[in-house]
């Protein structure tokens, strides 16, 4: 799912986004909010949202307005402890300075020296950083 669907335009939804984005920054202040945390949401949402629209219904133009606002907030409560949970175990990959991303690039190149020498010396002669382009695989 891609934040600019149809559905992630309108208002309430965007206001559900940030509520919860809100809410999970200030319990967790060591990260706070950081870019890609709403990536992980978004699957989240679509599949809470899922439960109360019928299967012939388009997801992406589907108008939340039309739920009730009981479950419009079950949704995002759902949405809420589910991209928590989840976050539980990456949060590294979520605090000052991303230490658990930053693991893994450095993972990544050490592997790729290994197994790939010919194109580790490649990126390293063109002053190519893993960072560069490694980091949004690993977020």
């Amino acid at each position: 799912m891609s934040p600019l669907m149809a559905i992630f335009q309108q208002v309430v939804v965007q206001e559900l986004f940030e509520r919860i984005l809100f809410i999970w920054a200030i319990r967790h202040p060591a990260s706070g909010y950081v870019q890609g945390i709403n990536d992980l949401l978004l699957p989240f949402f679509a599949v809470f949202l899922a439960e109360f629209i019928n299967n012939d219904v388009d997801i992406e133009h589907f108008n939340i307005d039309s739920l009730s606002e009981s479950n419009r907030r079950i949704i995002e409560a759902d949405s809420y402890w589910a991209t928590s949970y989840l976050l539980e175990g990456i949060q590294d990959n979520y605090t000052f300075a991303q230490p658990g991303i930053q693991y893994k690039v450095r993972t990544l190149e050490e592997l790729i020296k290994r197994i790939d020498e010919p194109l580790y010396r490649h990126l390293k002669n063109q002053n190519i950083e893993f960072l560069q382009f490694a980091f949004r695989w690993m977020n």
